[in-house]
């Protein structure tokens, strides 16, 4: 019955999830496997209900965009927009040929374009992206009966470097910050279900456990235990997200509690506060926190909150027509104290010190297919599909 439950739990959250010469390094991870080992927990706040706080709409942010037509050629089917590269008018792209899937770095207004990798038979990517002119992916493959995971880094030269994460039972959850990618992935043993919060760095090529927790199923269908539920961050800042289960069902029970800790010390974790709902996504910096609630019950609407924390407090703002369905998906900083917050429909841009925000809804066309927006400094773009003509839209804020 649990199986059962939990099957349709991730079913919902997986859609929220989802959207050469190798050089084999074999990372150690027998020690991921062990006992939990619970860091030291430096600060607990009891939960107190956070205050609302009022951001004024403010339409005229400084803002420049343009409209640039890309050109494709007639055998690259299904392209996806990676990410920006760091020269000017340079952006890395995916598409499908019959047999494999292509990963090239282009030039958006010449339209040259070299092909840097190419791969076939993966079942899943959890994460692509392009960090110091390093195209890194996290591939998942089926391996007698198990997922598999690499962290695969592609360079300008097309030299392949792959790094096994390990088995698990799940597609594993993957957010960049800076030089690390967070990961969060969980293995089963018989009943009970352990689940990993660890970061790849893409300067050293170390792969390191933060937190390992681990519940069981029991014999009347719930859980007891603790889960750990995805992780964001920005700057030095990580957050992360632990249900905790008391003989209870493992979708509609469960209390959820935010922590955060700095990337540079993993044992400096700070439990903030309890959660009214579980959150399908989370990021921020050290004044800001970024929730989209998991909802699954009536009302669907008013589940995206921006949280600002003043001393030890923390306020909140609800973000306008983020509902079940249209979750928030990601979050960036575009200057020192300006967050872009989206979803698959909306960009977002808040002044957290001045309290001011606006909303775009960049999904304008029903016959158009949209990419996740890409952010690079103070530079945002997505690409549209609009019936085999591709847009590149491109923005950029200035403060």
């Amino acid at each position: 019955m649990v199986k059962k439950k939990k099957f349709i739990y991730w079913a919902i959250l997986s859609v929220f999830i989802l959207i050469g010469t190798i050089l084999s390094i074999n990372i150690n991870t027998s020690s991921f496997f062990g006992e939990p080992s619970p860091k030291n927990i430096k600060k607990e706040h009891n939960f107190v209900e956070s205050s609302p706080i009022t951001f004024n709409e403010k339409p005229d942010f400084n803002i420049s965009y343009k409209t640039i037509e890309l050109t494709v050629f007639e055998n690259q089917k299904d392209i996806l927009l990676v990410d920006m590269g760091s020269k000017p008018q340079e952006i890395y792209l995916s598409y499908n040929e019959p047999d494999r899937n292509v990963y090239v770095v282009k030039n958006y207004i010449t339209g040259e374009e070299k092909i840097l990798y190419e791969n076939k038979n993966v079942f899943a990517t959890a994460i692509q992206g392009v960090y110091n002119d390093i195209l890194y992916i996290i591939e998942t493959i089926i391996q007698d009966e198990k997922l598999v995971s690499d962290v695969v880094l592609v360079n300008n030269n097309g030299s392949v470097y792959r790094y096994n994460i390990g088995k698990m039972d799940k597609i594993p959850y993957v957010q960049q910050l800076d030089n690390l990618l967070l990961i969060n992935y969980e293995y089963r043993e018989e009943n009970m279900v352990k689940t990993y919060l660890t970061y790849f760095d893409m300067t050293n090529f170390n792969q390191e456990n933060i937190l390992q927790e681990q519940y069981t199923e029991n014999l009347s269908g719930t859980v007891t235990g603790k889960y750990i539920l995805f992780a964001g961050g920005m700057e030095n800042t990580i957050y992360y997200q632990i249900v905790e289960y008391n003989d209870e069902d493992i979708e509609k029970g469960g209390k959820s509690y935010i922590y955060k800790i700095n990337k540079n010390d993993i044992n400096s974790a700070e439990k903030l506060f309890e959660l009214e709902n579980k959150a399908l996504f989370l990021s921020g910096d050290e004044n800001s926190l970024i929730i989209s609630d998991y909802v699954f019950e009536p009302p669907f609407y008013d589940s995206g909150k921006l949280y600002i924390k003043n001393n030890d407090n923390w306020s909140y703002t609800i973000i306008p027509n983020v509902t079940a369905g249209a979750d928030l998906i990601g979050a960036e900083k575009i200057s020192d104290k300006v967050l872009l917050i989206f979803n698959n429909e909306s960009f977002y841009i808040y002044d957290y010190i001045n309290k001011q925000y606006m909303e775009e809804r960049y999904r304008k066309k029903f016959d158009s297919l949209y990419s996740r927006i890409n952010v690079s400094s103070n530079k945002f773009l997505y690409l549209e599909d609009n019936n085999g003509k591709f847009y590149l839209h491109v923005y950029s804020y200035f403060d």
